[in-house]
């Protein structure tokens, strides 16, 4: 039996002495599956994994994403601000605008055929104010909706896209291959817990398009409801500490990166996406945004 503590002024739980490295890692992670049903979101202070201890432990939970083509091969992905030369990246980087869709409201692989079920974020590196990672309880949001807005959006299909939202930041994903590569994804705009039958605001920057839907229409619809659901009350902002693991349900939460002095303060961190399959993806059908 794992020892938690409730997170003050937010959700979640703190995890205490679990054993994240050892053999009773088998045992520890049906443990934590069941507080991530529960609670969305585990903090494991200090955690004191290696690389490869945390990649046991991403694995441990499932299959997980690979980042061959996008920084470096393995299945973490290096969040900073520092370039391949050990250099903070200058304010003319163009990858810094790539970066800046970190500190949008999001949720992981929404725009991908396998999206996200868990991520995983574990701190080597952090500023000395600043950079939090902040999480929203989108169960809990949309637990408060009116039942009239219940009713209107629970069987909506809402279509995700990277090429949209990296657009909000700037980001020009360039040629018609690359777009028609990066398709939309359909996700439910509810989506129902497969374990604990309850529901969640399943949204997200990425969200280009409603079907059925006029656009202007859509993005104002999940505009509010991104709004809505990051109202303070629904908000945990984690300060990190190097050694940190902080793991979440990408299903019922939303995350984004806060503000630091990231033209002069190191911020490194690595992550991992435990998959499932996009379940209302049709291979044969063709998604597209205006």
């Amino acid at each position: 039996m794992l020892r938690t503590t409730a997170i003050e002024d937010g959700f979640g739980v703190r995890v205490h002495g679990a054993d994240l490295a050892g053999d009773g890692l088998a045992d520890t992670i049906p443990c934590l599956e069941r507080l991530l049903s529960e609670h969305l979101l585990v903090v494991l202070e200090n955690a004191g994994l290696d690389h490869d201890a945390f990649v046991a432990l991403g694995k441990a939970f499932g299959d997980l994403a690979s980042f061959e083509s996008i920084d470096f091969p393995g299945h973490t992905l290096k969040l900073t601000n520092v370039g391949a030369d050990g250099k903070i990246r200058g304010a003319d980087d163009p990858i810094r605008r790539n970066i800046a869709g970190d500190a949008l409201w999001h949720t992981d692989h929404t725009y991908m055929v396998k999206r996200a079920r868990y991520s995983l974020l574990r701190a080597e590196v952090v500023p000395s104010s600043g950079g939090e990672t902040q999480y929203a309880d989108t169960r809990a949001a949309y637990d408060d909706l009116p039942d009239s807005m219940k009713q209107r959006i629970d069987d909506l299909v809402a279509l995700h896209s990277i090429v949209y939202s990296r657009s909000l930041v700037g980001v020009d994903f360039g040629t018609e291959e690359m777009r028609k590569r990066l398709h939309p994804i359909p996700q439910p705009l509810v989506f129902r817990h497969p374990v604990t039958g309850r529901k969640s605001l399943y949204v997200a920057s990425h969200i280009a398009e409603i079907v059925g839907m006029p656009t202007r229409e859509a993005r104002k619809l999940a505009t509010d409801l991104i709004a809505h659901a990051t109202q303070p009350k629904y908000v945990y902002a984690h300060r990190w500490q190097p050694g940190d693991v902080v793991v979440w349900d990408d299903r019922a939460t939303m995350h984004r990166r806060a503000d630091y002095d990231d033209l002069n303060e190191e911020r490194r961190l690595h992550t991992m996406r435990v998959l499932e399959d996009s379940d209302l993806y049709d291979p044969n059908a063709t998604y597209e945004y205006t």
